[in-house]
């Protein structure tokens, strides 16, 4: 008999690319209008999350470090100037990405159907986004 479900918060209740998407792309907007590749942005971000979040989990940066070389990366790629406070720009960045967070369209409804169980949400994100 099934007593309880645990579900994984991001990409699972909350649309964690949704938010990354949009907040990275208002990151970029706002500190550089009119970048001609404005669209590619949510998928260069995307791409750069895999191998710094991998060189943070063996043990290779901080966290906060993964962040900076992820920022410069795209910077790079983008071609427009690092900004002199990489943590300043994450930190805007995350509140963007903060500001963003949604529930799936189905998620209420999903944990509903599951009344009179016991329920709990896990998640691998940094305690400090």
């Amino acid at each position: 008999m099934i007593k309880g479900v645990l579900f994984d918060l991001d990409g699972t209740l909350l649309d964690h690319r949704g938010a990354a998407d949009t907040a990275i792309a208002g990151w970029v907007s706002a500190h550089c209008p009119g970048h001609p590749r404005l669209a590619d942005v949510p998928g260069l971000w995307a791409e750069l999350e895999g191998p710094y979040l991998a060189m943070w989990q063996a043990g290779e940066c901080s966290v906060q470090e993964q962040r900076r070389l992820r920022l410069r990366a795209l910077c790079r790629e983008l071609l427009v100037d690092e900004p002199g406070d990489l943590d300043a720009a994450y930190a805007d960045f995350a509140e963007r990405y903060r500001q963003g967070w949604a529930a799936y369209p189905d998620a209420a409804e999903a944990v509903a159907a599951l009344r009179g169980l016991a329920l709990g949400v896990l998640t691998n994100a940094a305690s400090r986004r």
